[in-house]
């Protein structure tokens, strides 16, 4: 728990950053893979996207590759003008 603690303090170093980074790609990864396995699509956001965006284009589904990419850009415009509201 207190290994925990030190990745979501105030301080932290560039190597807490890299593993605290790690830790939550390796966990949209792991929601990402079992929400394939149990719904038959690709549950998380930004990742999730991400993947449906190569497997349309891989099987020619190009209008349903553009509504992906659409959704990543909305999703990054959102994140950012979150950012400037919040700064």
């Amino acid at each position: 728990m207190r290994h925990l603690i030190h990745l979501t303090g105030h301080h932290r170093t560039v190597t807490t950053n890299r593993v605290l980074g790690l830790l939550l790609a390796f966990n949209a990864g792991a929601v990402n893979a079992g929400g394939f396995l149990v719904a038959q699509m690709y549950t998380s956001h930004m990742t999730g996207f991400l993947s449906s965006l190569a497997d349309h284009i891989v099987l020619g589904h190009l209008k349903l590759a553009m509504g992906a990419v659409g959704t990543l850009w909305a999703f990054m415009y959102g994140a950012d003008s979150t950012a400037l509201l919040v700064n």
